[in-house]
């Protein structure tokens, strides 16, 4: 017998493009090889995709090549029920047991790789979700001020837990934005536990861990400046 035939599968410019992505995902992530049952590409690089855009559902799908061309129609109502389509797609994706712990996996390692230089960056986000303003993020009358993540300046992203738009109504036509924000007395709790380590001018308060975990925490501590200091010693005097 001869050798097989080799199969030649043609594929358009925008299948290439993704097809290309789903490769560069797998091989930029080998670690979630052992999430079971196997993660589809299209699964993968959803789970890629939404951890690494702040968690932004429809971004996600559209670059893991879910309803590409309902997504981006120039028909106002075909665009409005794809959208609508696409909330239900993430939803149910972010509902799979292999999606949800391929997400969490994904997370930690990112955390593993960033962990000396997430401590500064964490108090920084803490401080201001313990102290914005509500008024920033909505009307006098309560509606949201921002329609999505790219209207919120960058600084105060930290404290938006959710942003969505939802349409109702005969074909959609209608839309309500509904956004949650950071609990700030939870975020003041949290600061705490770190004011408590500057404050006392130690990190013994931490108890007994690792010396490496130590060192990166040393390191983090010395960085802090003494105006950052002063700042947390005062939030935490009015927790005390």
């Amino acid at each position: 017998m001869g050798r097989p035939k080799k199969i030649k599968i043609a594929l358009d410019k925008k299948e290439k493009k993704l097809f290309m992505s789903y490769m560069d995902i797998k091989k930029m992530t080998p670690f979630l090889d052992s999430i079971e049952p196997p993660l589809t590409n299209k699964q993968r690089a959803f789970v890629y995709h939404f951890s690494t855009n702040g968690n932004k559902r429809q971004e996600a799908l559209l670059n893991s090549g879910y309803m590409v061309e309902k997504i981006t129609s120039k028909d106002p109502v075909i665009k409005r029920k794809a959208q609508i389509t696409a909330n239900s797609i993430a939803y149910t994706l972010l509902h799979k047991e292999n999606v949800a712990q391929a997400i969490k996996l994904f997370n930690d390692k990112w955390i593993e790789s960033k962990k000396e230089s997430l401590g500064s960056t964490l108090i920084d986000a803490l401080y201001t979700q313990a102290t914005y303003d509500p008024s920033m993020f909505y009307t006098e009358s309560g509606t949201p001020k921002f329609k999505n993540w790219k209207q919120i300046p960058k600084p105060y992203r930290c404290c938006v837990l959710h942003l969505e738009t939802k349409f109702y109504g005969r074909d959609a036509q209608r839309e309500t934005i509904i956004m949650k924000l950071v609990d700030r007395n939870w975020a003041l709790g949290k600061l705490l536990e770190f004011t408590e380590i500057i404050k006392n001018n130690s990190i013994a308060a931490l108890g007994d861990i690792s010396d490496e975990k130590m060192a990166v925490i040393q390191e983090i501590f010395d960085r802090v400046s003494p105006v950052h200091r002063a700042q947390k010693e005062t939030i935490s005097d009015k927790l005390n």
